[in-house]
């Protein structure tokens, strides 16, 4: 059988994804912690962060 995770490193600070974003994909955060942000009339509002053992984009499970 075939290895089909694909692993990912981000540098501090950079984007995954953005909201709206089609999801196609989600992430197990090995090492580190991910904030989620929303935005509202333009500017970051902080929603949630996310640690090590936390899944990240599972939404794409389910349909909107």
């Amino acid at each position: 059988m075939a290895d089909c995770a694909m692993h990912s490193h981000f540098h501090t600070d950079a984007i995954i994804f953005r909201e709206g974003e089609a999801a196609n994909r989600f992430y197990l955060i090995v090492r580190g912690k991910v904030w989620l942000e929303s935005s509202t009339l333009g500017e970051s509002v902080p929603i949630d962060e996310i640690h090590d053992g936390d899944l990240l984009g599972w939404s794409w499970l389910f349909p909107p």
